[in-house]
C-alpha cells in the first residue's frame, strides 16, 4: 500500500479504516485528481527541489505548530515549534534566495 497526498476536509472520527475516515476533500476542490492516480507524498525538500527545477518560485507555508500532537511528537524527539521554524526556513533558503522564496506562516509564536 502506498501513502498518497490528497487535500482532504471532511473526515468520519469515528471510522475504522482509512477508506472510511476520509470522506471528501474541501468543498473548493474537486476530489477527481486524487481518484485518477496516486500522487506519492514527497519531503519538504523535495518539493522545493521540484519547484526549483520547474522555474517556480516558492511560498510555503508553516502550519499548525500549536497543535498538541506536534508538539508531543517535536518533544519526544528533542525538539520544539522554534527548531521546526528554523528548520523550515533554512531548507527555504539553502533551496531559494531571498527574493525567491517567502515563507509565510500564520502561527504567532513563530512568526
Amino acid at each position: 500500500q502506498s501513502l498518497c497526498a490528497i487535500m482532504e476536509s471532511k473526515t468520519n472520527v469515528s471510522a475504522d479504516s482509512v477508506d472510511g475516515y476520509i470522506i471528501g476533500p474541501p468543498g473548493f476542490r474537486s476530489g477527481a485528481i486524487a481518484k485518477k492516480q496516486c500522487h506519492r507524498v514527497v519531503s519538504y525538500t523535495e518539493y522545493l527541489k521540484l519547484m526549483k527545477d520547474n522555474g517556480y518560485f516558492a511560498i510555503p507555508e508553516l502550519k499548525d505548530t500549536m497543535e498538541k500532537g506536534l508538539i508531543a511528537f517535536l518533544h519526544r524527539h528533542g525538539k520544539d515549534i522554534y527548531w521546526l521554524a528554523a528548520k523550515f526556513a533554512d531548507e527555504l533558503m539553502a533551496s531559494f534566495g531571498p527574493g525567491e522564496g517567502v515563507a509565510q506562516t500564520f502561527d504567532h509564536l513563530v512568526a
